[in-house]
């Protein structure tokens, strides 16, 4: 089984809820944890779409003071 989250695990090993401490302590029971660092895909992804979005509006800006 292959858990991800963004939660560190001095905070998954400290959590106060009992029902979020039963299941950390189940998961942690069953899996390795590992810490896979870097740079967020998802944000570089977002990054690339925001510099597309903004060409787009601007070249949209540009046709329309022509006409």
């Amino acid at each position: 089984m292959i858990i991800t989250t963004n939660l560190p695990l001095k905070e998954i090993k400290s959590e106060t809820m009992l029902d979020k401490r039963r299941i950390y302590d189940r998961t942690l029971e069953m899996c390795t944890p590992m810490y896979v660092g870097g740079t967020s895909k998802r944000e570089a992804i977002a990054s690339m779409k925001m510099e597309k979005a903004k060409t787009l509006l601007n070249t949209n800006r540009g046709e329309e003071e022509c006409e």
